[in-house]
């Protein structure tokens, strides 16, 4: 399963959202801006497509692009403790 498709599937539930918000904001300080709120956006908040990209001033293709590597770089920032809460979870 993709990471995509897990954070998906977790965004989903209360416990999900919490802990992706737990762990989006213990690693905000190591993504850029324009990442964490397409993170945020997208997994924790649930906003449409349409909405993220007059918030964040894109095109629907580039707004998938960012999203692959916003997700890329948060993957590679979690812990092993961390991604197995999340895999618990699911």
């Amino acid at each position: 399963m993709h990471f995509r498709q897990i954070l998906k599937s977790l965004s989903k539930t209360h416990d999900g959202k919490g802990l992706i918000k737990k762990i989006l904001f213990k690693n905000k300080h190591r993504l850029s801006l324009e990442d964490f709120c397409l993170l945020e956006y997208t997994f924790f908040e649930k906003l449409s497509v349409y909405n993220i990209c007059n918030k964040l001033i894109l095109t629907e293709p580039t707004y998938y692009n960012h999203l692959k590597n916003a997700v890329c770089k948060f993957e590679g920032l979690i812990s092993d403790d961390e991604y197995r809460e999340i895999i618990k979870l699911i």
